[in-house]
């Protein structure tokens, strides 16, 4: 279940959509997707509830398509295709950079008994911030070591 919930009303999501777009308007619709985003990550980092947070992030998810509705409705006919394919441009720019430029997580270095790979991650992550990789290391290693703490990721 807990591998499934990221995804679980993304579906949902994506079916009201438009009912909320028309109802309440398109820039209140970014509101919604944003309030449940932080609300989501609220839930994910100050409680024990990662899935109920996870389920209410890919709610908010599914109403992302309003983006390319209000992108297309303010943007010149002549300008439209272009101005919305930049943002296909930039969640692969995004990928690429995860892909080759962003090192591996330090939480799944972690997983693989990979400490050294994962404190070199998180300082390139982190700018060398040492303080702080040290703490995060710690609280990694914690998560990892302990199944039933590693429900969630430390913050």
């Amino acid at each position: 279940m807990k591998g499934g919930s990221g995804t679980l009303l993304m579906f949902s999501g994506s079916l009201v959509n438009g009912y909320i777009m028309d109802k309440f308007g398109r820039k209140f619709t970014f509101y919604i997707i944003y309030g449940a985003y932080v609300i989501g990550w609220l839930i994910i980092a100050e409680t024990t509830q990662v899935i109920l947070g996870r389920i209410i992030i890919s709610f908010a998810v599914g109403l992302t398509g309003s983006s390319q509705i209000y992108l297309s409705e303010i943007q010149q006919s002549k300008y439209r295709g272009a101005f919305l394919a930049t943002t296909s441009v930039f969640e692969i720019f995004g990928n690429f950079l995860i892909t080759f430029v962003v090192p591996e997580t330090p939480y799944w270095y972690m997983l693989k008994n990979k400490k050294t790979k994962a404190i070199r991650s998180l300082r390139w992550l982190r700018n060398g911030y040492q303080e702080r990789i040290d703490y995060e290391i710690e609280e990694i290693e914690i998560n990892t070591n302990n199944p039933s703490l590693g429900q969630s990721l430390p913050c």
